[in-house]
């Protein structure tokens, strides 16, 4: 159960905790996600793997957050039930057979993400002949050097299969969208103009419309004594 303080030193002045204490505050959570839904123009995912716990998601949702960055049936389930109006996404490159299905079919999960042809295949043999074809995502591998955790060592398809990845959705039927992840903790915003330029050379070799581009990654703050460079 929480407990309210005015501030962390109240807190502190009354408990001198001896164990780490996580604080939350509401406030600043329902600030930002207004912040951000109304100045980007596009579509605003919060990623439920970031912090699922309940007050968290209540004050984002409160905030305006209706769509939902998801990697899991399980996440996916807790979004859905939790707010009705609510939007997920199947972001992890990596799925169950089963998962995809229920995801479509119960909770009205379009989007999918793929980053190699098997999990292309193993998504448009469950969901090929559906009334309304899924938006199947490649995730594009793009250089991090600026983020202190870098997810295209573990997540992405380089921009050769990735162009061959779009056109093969594309031709079995599917909606092709493109997606990266610059990494989290950013120091710079190098990394975005890098996996953008990326990203505008592979359309130019695809020939095909994309019906969404995510854009994922930390926005540049202070670590460890480095100062966030401004956008170019």
């Amino acid at each position: 159960m929480l407990q309210n303080y005015q501030s962390t030193r109240e807190m502190v002045e009354k408990n001198r905790p001896e164990e780490s204490v996580y604080c939350f505050r509401p406030d600043v959570l329902i600030e930002n996600a207004h912040l951000f839904t109304r100045l980007f123009k596009g579509r605003v995912l919060y990623a439920v793997k970031a912090n699922p716990l309940d007050p968290v998601m209540d004050a984002l949702y409160a905030g305006g957050i209706r769509h939902f960055d998801t990697a899991s049936l399980p996440e996916i389930f807790s979004v859905c039930e939790r707010f009705e109006d609510s939007h997920t996404y199947f972001m992890h490159p990596v799925k169950a057979w089963k998962a995809m299905g229920v995801a479509y079919h119960r909770y009205g999960v379009r989007h999918f993400v793929v980053d190699h042809s098997d999990e292309l295949h193993k998504v448009m043999d469950v969901l090929g002949d559906v009334d309304e074809p899924p938006i199947v995502m490649v995730r594009l591998a793009t250089p991090s050097k600026e983020a202190t955790f870098n997810l295209s060592e573990k997540f992405g398809a380089t921009p050769d299969q990735t162009v061959t990845l779009l056109r093969a959705a594309a031709d079995m039927g599917a909606r092709p969208g493109l997606c990266f992840h610059v990494g989290s903790q950013c120091v710079s915003t190098s990394g975005y103009e890098a996996a953008f330029n990326l990203t505008g050379d592979v359309l130019s070799q695809t020939n095909e419309p994309i019906h969404c581009l995510d854009v994922g990654g930390g926005f540049p703050v202070t670590y460890e004594n480095t100062v966030p460079s401004p956008p170019p």
